[in-house]
């Protein structure tokens, strides 16, 4: 009667392509251990390549979004006619405009619950932070071109902007 040998210690010891079998394992359990989705090896004038189908995992990461509240301005109701974003008022003419260069979210403190950069009446030098511009998640600073004075905010915290719409009017000092 024949002796009946283990399957397993059978294909463990035979190879496959002229590769060992034991190191075809060692090749998917490191394959496997890394979690990798691609694996080329070459051995003994044979390459193999061990792929993943499935599709990778997307991590999605939670994302706080501010939002201003909506409210009626005295302009509005007096003028009847609806205010846009960055508009600024026929008697604010004698003002210089700062605008923002580039479409995104106005911040006026470097975070939340901390001082805005600067005031309604306050001076500020040529190179000071005005406020944050967000744009793709870059935070953009915007500084003063020259030496003036904040007359007026025209942008609300947290409202999205596009380019050119007027941030603050401001008179040169």
């Amino acid at each position: 009667m024949a002796k009946k040998e283990n399957p397993k210690k059978v294909a463990a010891s035979g190879s496959i392509l002229d590769i060992p079998v034991k190191n075809l394992v060692e090749y998917i359990k490191f394959f496997q251990k890394n979690n990798l989705r691609e694996l080329t090896i070459q051995e003994r004038g044979t390459t193999i390549s061990l792929k993943k189908d499935e599709p990778p995992k997307i991590t999605v990461a939670e994302q706080r979004i501010v939002s201003a509240p909506v409210t009626a301005s005295p302009l509005s109701v007096e003028d009847k006619s609806e205010k846009k974003v960055g508009q600024v008022e026929s008697v604010d003419e004698n003002y210089e405009k700062i605008t923002t260069p580039i479409m995104g979210t106005f911040y006026e403190a470097p975070s939340p619950g901390a001082e805005p950069f600067v005031k309604e009446g306050q001076t500020v030098k040529k190179g000071d932070v005005l406020c944050i511009i967000e744009a793709m998640k870059v935070m953009n600073r915007i500084t003063a071109e020259f030496d003036c004075k904040i007359i007026k905010k025209v942008a609300k915290n947290a409202q999205p902007l596009k380019s050119g719409d007027v941030i603050f009017l401001v008179e040169k000092t």
